[in-house]
């Protein structure tokens, strides 16, 4: 008996646990984020690229965030391992998928299919900023020819 007791007192603790990783993990009701409170950093292995968290960690899976390019930034060809799109808040995005080259201005969407290889650029007449959702882990994998 003394063995039940101390067995149910031990899932009962864990239950509680579990609740409270549960309601520590949940997503919040609502995420706002003004414009002067986006905190930069640096992508040390892409320069002239900034993020900045909005939900989720992309370094781990599915989020949303902001990508900032410096002007006249011109990305080699690479592509990601999973599907990611969003909005053009400011500046001129030119993206390259298949040899053609689309021009960007704010207010435009984009969709890019995991795996997909395209060139990312910014018009030289100011930074570009951008809304990332990405569907899974974010990465950015060269496909420029090996030497």
């Amino acid at each position: 008996m003394r063995q039940l007791v101390l067995l149910a007192g031990v899932l009962a603790l864990s239950t509680a646990a579990d609740a409270d990783d549960k309601k520590t993990a949940a997503p919040k009701a609502a995420i706002l984020i003004a414009a002067s409170d986006i905190q930069w950093t640096p992508d040390p292995k892409r320069p002239g690229t900034y993020t900045a968290p909005a939900e989720g960690n992309p370094d781990k899976g599915p989020a949303h965030f902001y990508l900032k390019y410096d002007k006249g930034f011109a990305g080699g060809l690479h592509h990601h391992s999973h599907d990611h799109g969003g909005w053009i808040l400011q500046g001129t995005v030119i993206l390259v998928v298949d040899g053609v080259e689309t021009k960007l201005p704010p207010g435009s969407f984009y969709f890019v299919k995991a795996k997909k290889p395209h060139l990312a650029k910014c018009d030289a007449a100011a930074d570009c900023v951008m809304t990332v959702d990405v569907r899974g882990k974010w990465d950015a994998i060269s496909d420029a020819p090996k030497k």
